[in-house]
C-alpha cells in the first residue's frame, strides 16, 4: 500500500544561520557518517580542528549511538564563528550528517501515513520566512527514507491498556484537527473541544463497528456542550504549582554542557532547575526567560493585554497545533511514546502557556498589549523543550502532583480561563 506523507501547509523555512539548532539540539550520527567526516583534509581546511574528535555519547542513554561532539561552550565543534556549518562550507552538504540536512523536519511513521513535523522553535519557520517547505519536503523524505516505503505495524496507545494501530491514531487526530479550523469559535473554545472529545472518545472499544459514528455523533455535539459545562476560571493551588513550574521548566535552559555531565551532576541539575521554578509558582520576583532575565516581574506581566487571542488573531497557533498534531511530535519523548490522551493533554498546555510566555514579552519591551510578534517567539521560546522535556525527569511526589493535575484535572482549559479572565 502507498504511503501517504501528511505535509503541513502554509509553513515556510529558509536557512538563516542564526546558529540556534547548532548550540542546542544533539545530533546523532547515522552508519558511516562519522568515518566520513573524520575522512575530511581538516588539517587543510581547518587547522584548528585537524585534531578535533568528531563524535560523542549520546546524551540519551536509551539511545545506542553516537551524537556529534560539542565545544566546552555546548556548541557543535563544526559551528564556525559566522554561524556556518564548517562541514558544510569547506566539504559541501552532503557530508553533513542527515539529521542536520534535514533540520528542521522530522518525519513520523504511523500506520499507512507519515506525519511531517517541523520545528517550530527554528527562528525561520516562526516567523514565516522562507520558501513553502511543500516544495522541499521531497528532498527530506528521500534523506530520510531513500527508494523505502516506510510501513508500520506496531501497536500505539490511546491511552494506557488501550493499544491500537497506526490508523486509528490519525482516525481521531483528523477529529482534532477539524476542531482547531472551527474559526466559529474561540480559540480557547477550540482547544476546549478537542480535550472534550478525548474524554469521551477514548472509552470502550474504540475499534468496534459503531466506534466511528460513536465519534462522528460527539464531535458533531460538543461545541454546543460546550455552553452547558462549567467554567472554573481560577486554577487551585495544585493546578497553579503544576502549570508554573511547567511553564518554568519549558523556558529554562539546561546548561549547554548538560549532555557531558556524570550522572549525579545532571540529578544535582535537575534538582536546582526544579528549586528555581519554585519562584514561577509562587511568581516572586522577575522571571527569566531562556537563561535571560526579564526588566518586569509577575505583576507587570499580569496587567498585559491579551485580546489577541480572544479577538481572533490566532492564526498561527491554529497552525502550530496543527503541524504538531499531524506531524506525530507530540506523541514522542525522548525515544519513546506517549499515548495520544498523555500527549495530547501536554499539547494543549502549550496553550496557556503561550498566552503567559507572550504577556511577557510583551510586558518586557514596554508593551500593554499582546501583538502577533510575541505569539510567535513565545512559540519559538516553548517549542525548544517541547518533546524533550520529559515528566520521568521529575522524581517522587512532585511528579506524582505534576500527572494528577495534567491527567486527572482540566488544566490547560482552566489555567487559559484564568489568563484570559474567562469568567
Amino acid at each position: 500500500m502507498a504511503v501517504t506523507y501528511e505535509i503541513p501547509k502554509d509553513v515556510h523555512y529558509s536557512c538563516t544561520m542564526c546558529g540556534d539548532c547548532c548550540r542546542r539540539f544533539d545530533v546523532l550520527l547515522g552508519p558511516g557518517e562519522e568515518e566520513v567526516i573524520a575522512a575530511c583534509d581538516w588539517d587543510s581546511a581547518v587547522p584548528e580542528l585537524g585534531d578535533t574528535k568528531v563524535s560523542m555519547p549520546s546524551a540519551n542513554p536509551a539511545i545506542k549511538a553516537c551524537q556529534l561532539a560539542r565545544r566546552d561552550d555546548g556548541a557543535c565543534v563544526f559551528l564556525g564563528e559566522r554561524n556556518q556549518c564548517l562541514i558544510h562550507e569547506h566539504f559541501g552538504e552532503d557530508t553533513k550528517p542527515v539529521m542536520c540536512r534535514m533540520y528542521p523536519f522530522a518525519f513520523h511513521r504511523f500506520g499507512d501515513r507519515v506525519g511531517v513535523d517541523v520545528a517550530f522553535s527554528c527562528n525561520a519557520v516562526s516567523t514565516d520566512r522562507g520558501d513553502n517547505i511543500e516544495r522541499k519536503v521531497p528532498e527530506w523524505i528521500r534523506l530520510a527514507f531513500g527508494d523505502d516505503e516506510p510501513q508500520d505495524t506496531r501497536k500505539h496507545k490511546l491511552k494506557k491498556g488501550m493499544p491500537v494501530d497506526g490508523n486509528v491514531v490519525w482516525e481521531f487526530e483528523f477529529f482534532l484537527v477539524q476542531f482547531l479550523k472551527n474559526t466559529s469559535l474561540p480559540f480557547a473554545d477550540r482547544v476546549r473541544s478537542c480535550l472534550q472529545f478525548l474524554k469521551l472518545t477514548t472509552t470502550g472499544n474504540p475499534t468496534a463497528s459503531t466506534a466511528g459514528m460513536f465519534r462522528d455523533a460527539i464531535a458533531e455535539g460538543i461545541p454546543k456542550q460546550l455552553e452547558k459545562l462549567p467554567v472554573e476560571s481560577c486554577m487551585d493551588k495544585t493546578q497553579r504549582a503544576a502549570f508554573f513550574t511547567w511553564l518554568y521548566l519549558s523556558l529554562s535552559l539546561r546548561p549547554s554542557t548538560f549532555h557531558m555531565m556524570p550522572t549525579k551532576e545532571k540529578i544535582a541539575t535537575r534538582g536546582r532547575l526544579l528549586e528555581q521554578g519554585e519562584r514561577f509558582v509562587r511568581n516572586e520576583g522577575r522571571p527569566a526567560i531562556r537563561g535571560e532575565e526579564l526588566s518586569v516581574d509577575f505583576d507587570a506581566i499580569a496587567g498585559v493585554d491579551v485580546s489577541i487571542f480572544r479577538d481572533g488573531g490566532t492564526s498561527f497557533l491554529e497552525k502550530y497545533f496543527t503541524v504538531k498534531i499531524t506531524g506525530k511530535r507530540y506523541l514522542i519523548r525522548t525515544g519513546r511514546e506517549l499515548p495520544l490522551q498523555e500527549g495530547a493533554w501536554q499539547l494543549f498546555l502549550m496553550y496557556p502557556m503561550t498566552i503567559w510566555t507572550a504577556k511577557a514579552l510583551a510586558a518586557d519591551r514596554g508593551s500593554a498589549r499582546v501583538e502577533d510578534a510575541d505569539v510567535r517567539a513565545a512559540v519559538r521560546a516553548l517549542d525548544h523543550q517541547f518533546g524533550v522535556l520529559d515528566l520521568n525527569d521529575i522524581d517522587g511526589k512532585q511528579r506524582q502532583a505534576m500527572e494528577f493535575a495534567l491527567y486527572e484535572t482540566d488544566l490547560a482549559v482552566t489555567a487559559t480561563n484564568e489568563l484570559l479572565e474567562i469568567r
